[in-house]
Protein backbone atom coordinates (compact mmCIF):
# COMPACT_ATOMS: atom_id res chain seq x y z
CA UNK A 1 0.00 0.00 0.00
CA UNK A 2 1.13 3.46 -1.04
CA UNK A 3 -1.58 5.50 0.70
CA UNK A 4 -3.45 4.31 3.27
CA UNK A 5 -7.35 5.69 3.58
CA UNK A 6 -7.66 8.54 5.47
CA UNK A 7 -11.45 7.75 7.38
CA UNK A 8 -12.32 4.81 8.49
CA UNK A 9 -15.78 2.79 8.09
CA UNK A 10 -16.97 3.69 11.46
CA UNK A 11 -16.28 6.18 14.08
CA UNK A 12 -15.44 5.77 17.42
CA UNK A 13 -18.66 7.29 18.75
CA UNK A 14 -20.24 4.99 16.48
CA UNK A 15 -18.85 1.89 17.92
CA UNK A 16 -19.40 3.16 21.45
CA UNK A 17 -22.68 3.12 20.85
CA UNK A 18 -23.04 -0.31 18.91
CA UNK A 19 -21.10 -1.74 22.20
CA UNK A 20 -22.77 0.10 24.93
CA UNK A 21 -19.38 1.69 25.96
CA UNK A 22 -20.15 4.93 27.95
CA UNK A 23 -16.85 5.74 28.89
CA UNK A 24 -14.21 8.06 26.90
CA UNK A 25 -11.30 6.73 28.64
CA UNK A 26 -10.56 3.63 25.87
CA UNK A 27 -11.02 5.71 22.30
CA UNK A 28 -7.38 5.13 21.65
CA UNK A 29 -7.49 1.77 22.23
CA UNK A 30 -10.88 1.57 19.98
CA UNK A 31 -9.92 3.43 17.33
CA UNK A 32 -7.09 0.70 16.98
CA UNK A 33 -9.42 -1.93 17.17
CA UNK A 34 -11.77 -0.40 14.53
CA UNK A 35 -8.51 -0.07 12.22
CA UNK A 36 -8.09 -3.49 12.90
CA UNK A 37 -10.96 -4.57 12.33
CA UNK A 38 -11.16 -3.14 8.88
CA UNK A 39 -7.94 -4.32 8.00
CA UNK A 40 -9.06 -7.91 9.36
CA UNK A 41 -12.09 -6.85 6.89
CA UNK A 42 -10.25 -6.31 3.99
CA UNK A 43 -7.98 -9.19 4.30
CA UNK A 44 -10.68 -11.20 4.93
CA UNK A 45 -12.85 -10.29 1.33
CA UNK A 46 -9.70 -9.47 -0.88
CA UNK A 47 -10.77 -6.19 -1.23
CA UNK A 48 -10.83 -2.60 -0.66
CA UNK A 49 -12.97 -0.99 1.30
CA UNK A 50 -12.29 3.05 1.80
CA UNK A 51 -10.13 5.05 -1.15
CA UNK A 52 -6.10 3.92 -0.92
CA UNK A 53 -3.26 4.11 -3.29
CA UNK A 54 -2.08 0.48 -4.12
CA UNK A 55 1.17 -0.39 -5.80
CA UNK A 56 0.35 -4.15 -7.77
CA UNK A 57 4.35 -5.09 -8.44
CA UNK A 58 5.28 -8.36 -10.20
CA UNK A 59 8.08 -10.45 -12.13
CA UNK A 60 6.44 -10.86 -15.95
CA UNK A 61 3.96 -9.53 -17.86
CA UNK A 62 2.95 -12.92 -19.12
CA UNK A 63 -0.75 -12.55 -20.68
CA UNK A 64 -2.45 -10.28 -22.71
CA UNK A 65 -4.20 -9.03 -19.34
CA UNK A 66 -3.08 -8.70 -15.52
CA UNK A 67 -5.67 -8.89 -12.53
CA UNK A 68 -5.28 -6.32 -10.32
CA UNK A 69 -5.97 -7.31 -6.56
CA UNK A 70 -8.18 -5.76 -3.85
CA UNK A 71 -10.69 -4.45 -5.71
CA UNK A 72 -12.93 -2.13 -6.60
CA UNK A 73 -10.94 -0.10 -8.63
CA UNK A 74 -11.59 3.51 -9.06
CA UNK A 75 -8.68 4.57 -11.62
CA UNK A 76 -5.38 3.73 -12.66
CA UNK A 77 -2.39 5.92 -12.33
CA UNK A 78 0.33 4.33 -13.94
CA UNK A 79 1.24 0.91 -15.12
CA UNK A 80 5.28 1.21 -15.05
CA UNK A 81 8.49 -0.82 -15.56
CA UNK A 82 11.41 -0.59 -13.22
CA UNK A 83 14.93 -0.62 -13.86
CA UNK A 84 18.11 -2.01 -12.20
CA UNK A 85 18.82 1.26 -11.21
CA UNK A 86 15.35 2.58 -9.37
CA UNK A 87 14.52 4.39 -12.47
CA UNK A 88 11.35 4.30 -13.87
CA UNK A 89 9.56 4.11 -17.09
CA UNK A 90 5.93 4.48 -17.89
CA UNK A 91 3.95 2.25 -20.56
CA UNK A 92 1.23 4.26 -22.27
CA UNK A 93 -2.02 3.99 -21.51
CA UNK A 94 -2.69 3.88 -25.19
CA UNK A 95 -1.43 0.30 -24.70
CA UNK A 96 -3.82 -1.05 -22.54
CA UNK A 97 -7.42 -0.46 -21.07
CA UNK A 98 -9.29 -1.24 -17.90
CA UNK A 99 -12.07 -4.00 -17.71
CA UNK A 100 -13.83 -3.57 -14.52
CA UNK A 101 -16.03 -5.63 -13.37
CA UNK A 102 -16.64 -4.84 -9.66
CA UNK A 103 -15.60 -7.77 -8.40
CA UNK A 104 -12.18 -8.18 -11.02
CA UNK A 105 -10.70 -5.84 -12.50
CA UNK A 106 -8.14 -6.52 -15.40
CA UNK A 107 -5.72 -4.26 -17.91
CA UNK A 108 -6.48 -5.66 -20.86
CA UNK A 109 -3.66 -5.04 -23.67
CA UNK A 110 -5.04 -4.08 -26.89
CA UNK A 111 -4.89 -6.17 -29.82
CA UNK A 112 -2.35 -3.79 -31.33
CA UNK A 113 -0.32 -2.79 -28.30
CA UNK A 114 3.39 -4.87 -27.72
CA UNK A 115 4.04 -6.57 -24.47
CA UNK A 116 5.97 -4.13 -21.98
CA UNK A 117 9.61 -5.50 -22.08
CA UNK A 118 12.00 -5.22 -19.24
CA UNK A 119 15.34 -6.74 -19.69
CA UNK A 120 17.12 -5.10 -17.10
CA UNK A 121 15.34 -6.70 -14.24
CA UNK A 122 14.27 -10.27 -13.37
CA UNK A 123 12.13 -9.83 -9.71
CA UNK A 124 9.15 -6.82 -9.70
CA UNK A 125 10.44 -5.48 -12.66
CA UNK A 126 6.12 -4.31 -13.61
CA UNK A 127 4.58 -2.05 -11.24
CA UNK A 128 0.78 -0.94 -11.35
CA UNK A 129 -0.49 2.17 -9.28
CA UNK A 130 -4.04 2.03 -8.98
CA UNK A 131 -6.74 3.69 -6.38
CA UNK A 132 -9.14 1.06 -4.98
CA UNK A 133 -12.18 1.11 -2.62
CA UNK A 134 -15.87 1.69 -2.56
CA UNK A 135 -15.24 5.98 -2.13
CA UNK A 136 -13.91 8.20 0.30
CA UNK A 137 -16.37 8.27 2.93
CA UNK A 138 -17.37 5.44 4.64
CA UNK A 139 -21.30 6.07 3.68
CA UNK A 140 -20.10 4.69 0.47
CA UNK A 141 -18.57 0.83 1.99
CA UNK A 142 -21.87 -1.18 1.75
CA UNK A 143 -24.23 -0.89 5.08
CA UNK A 144 -23.52 -5.08 6.19
CA UNK A 145 -20.01 -4.22 5.39
CA UNK A 146 -19.68 -1.72 7.99
CA UNK A 147 -21.73 -3.99 10.60
CA UNK A 148 -19.58 -7.07 10.73
CA UNK A 149 -17.10 -4.11 11.14
CA UNK A 150 -18.46 -3.00 13.91
CA UNK A 151 -19.23 -6.65 15.27
CA UNK A 152 -15.72 -7.59 15.04
CA UNK A 153 -14.46 -4.26 16.61
CA UNK A 154 -16.45 -4.70 19.68
CA UNK A 155 -15.43 -8.38 19.51
CA UNK A 156 -12.03 -7.36 19.95
CA UNK A 157 -12.64 -5.00 23.09
CA UNK A 158 -14.29 -7.67 24.59
CA UNK A 159 -11.72 -10.05 24.06
CA UNK A 160 -9.21 -7.90 24.19
CA UNK A 161 -8.05 -9.44 20.78
CA UNK A 162 -8.78 -12.55 19.02
CA UNK A 163 -7.37 -16.10 18.10
CA UNK A 164 -7.55 -16.18 14.65
CA UNK A 165 -7.48 -14.41 12.11
CA UNK A 166 -10.88 -14.89 10.85
CA UNK A 167 -13.70 -12.44 11.30
CA UNK A 168 -16.25 -13.49 14.51
CA UNK A 169 -18.93 -15.89 13.57
CA UNK A 170 -21.66 -13.15 12.91
CA UNK A 171 -19.53 -10.51 11.25
CA UNK A 172 -18.21 -13.88 8.50
CA UNK A 173 -22.00 -14.31 8.30
CA UNK A 174 -22.14 -10.45 6.92
CA UNK A 175 -19.23 -10.42 5.26
CA UNK A 176 -19.55 -13.39 3.05
CA UNK A 177 -21.13 -12.24 0.01
CA UNK A 178 -18.78 -9.83 -0.37
CA UNK A 179 -15.94 -12.25 -0.34
CA UNK A 180 -13.33 -12.65 -3.53
CA UNK A 181 -12.26 -16.32 -3.31
CA UNK A 182 -8.91 -16.91 -4.38
CA UNK A 183 -7.64 -20.29 -5.98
Amino acid sequence: MKTAPTVEPITVAELKTFARIDTDSEDTLLTDFIQAAREGAENYLARSLLEQTLIFSFDFWFADSITLPRPPLMSVTEVRTLLESGSTTSYASSNYYVLNTGAKTEIVLRQDSEFPINENRDRGGFEVEYQAGYGSAASSIPSAIRQAIKLWATTLYEKRGLESNEPPLEAKTLLESYRIMQL
